[in-house]
């Protein structure tokens, strides 16, 4: 019997799978904007954060008494930064060390440059979430970088999701492609689970970036990272679910990439990267906090960067799953093969 004869067909899934990753791969428009935003944010806010330190004024610090004081006045002599005693005028940083943390505690009034300080704090073994960086009123100093870390992974995740998966599913269905598919005998949830792997693949691929380069600046506890992988993953797939859903009834790709498009900067400034949440009223505080996104990047930020985002894990586990699932039901009702509307 003829060899080619013997071979089973692959399955629809994974034909479908396939045929979908070489086409993704193939789709330098989209492969470009999926794997930029990652790369063109994590540049921007390092960015902003060095023009800042660098405009600030010259760091004169007082160490204040410590067991490692000799240690620490080396480490800082190393990065070029004068120590002076307490009552000096030029004194703008007073820097306090108690066993493995250290508070950096900035002049008001006249701001130093912090960034050479902390980092001698780390060559001597003080590990960077160890270190708080305050004013004298008791302030948090602004930290682009770390700030926006999380939501640089949420609007990562959204791009995929929305320009990398709605936009390229309406596109099929504009081409005709999904009519054909859809006079054939294949299920719905078996095209749309068919699109996820690559993707995912891709999801996964923007997480370690981000985590790695998290983790290289100091502010991720390496203890957190299982926590935080639940956290990515769980948020991958809700928006996975928001994208399908957006492309399962949409006819026009460019209309759909114009308005995702927009979503992306106004996601990334309503999740508190770029615009404070203390700017708006209360009331709207409480309804921002609730958004998908906004519940993905506090999220995100308490395991990457060690921030307090107010909402306890639990919960945020179980929103983005109840939005994931509530999303996916939809999308398997309403789904349509054809770009015309019947009447």
């Amino acid at each position: 019997m003829n060899k080619q004869l013997t071979i089973q067909p692959r399955s629809a899934l994974a034909e479908l799978t396939a045929t979908n990753t070489r086409e993704l791969v193939r789709d330098g428009k989209t492969m470009f904007f999926v794997l930029l935003f990652p790369l063109f944010f994590l540049g921007l806010f390092w960015f902003i954060g060095y023009s800042t330190d660098a405009d600030a004024a010259t760091p004169h610090v007082v160490v204040a008494e410590s067991t490692i004081g000799p240690e620490i006045n080396e480490s800082l002599e190393n990065q070029g930064i004068a120590t002076v005693p307490r009552n000096d005028p030029a004194a703008n940083i007073l820097l306090t060390i108690d066993g493995e943390h250290a508070t950096v505690t900035l002049a008001a009034t006249d701001q130093p440059s912090w960034s050479q300080t902390v980092q001698a704090l780390r060559d001597i073994g003080i590990p960077r979430t160890a270190i708080d960086v305050v004013t004298t009123e008791g302030i948090t100093a602004m930290d682009p970088l770390r700030t926006s870390m999380a939501s640089i992974l949420m609007v990562s995740f959204l791009s995929l999701a929305f320009l990398g998966t709605a936009v390229p599913l309406v596109s099929l269905r504009g081409q005709g492609t999904l009519r054909l598919l859809g006079t054939t005998p294949l299920k719905r949830s078996v095209f749309v689970l068919s699109q996820s792997p690559a993707r995912f693949g891709l999801g996964l691929f923007q997480m370690i970036l981000v985590i790695s380069v998290t983790f290289y600046l100091g502010y991720l506890d390496i203890a957190h990272l299982p926590r935080l992988i639940v956290t990515a993953l769980l948020g991958l797939i809700m928006l996975f679910s928001l994208g399908f859903l957006i492309g399962s009834r949409a006819r026009n790709a460019e209309a759909t990439t114009t308005v995702v498009s927009l979503l992306l900067p106004v996601a990334l400034m309503l999740s508190g990267a770029v615009i404070p949440m203390q700017v708006f009223p209360e009331s709207v505080v409480r309804v921002l906090e609730w958004l998908p996104t906004t519940v993905l990047a506090n999220s995100l930020s308490t395991d990457l960067v060690g921030s307090d985002s107010g909402l306890s894990i639990g919960v945020s586990w179980a929103a983005m799953a109840a939005v994931a699932i509530v999303a996916a039901m939809i999308t398997t009702k309403i789904f349509r093969w054809d770009s015309v509307i019947k009447k």
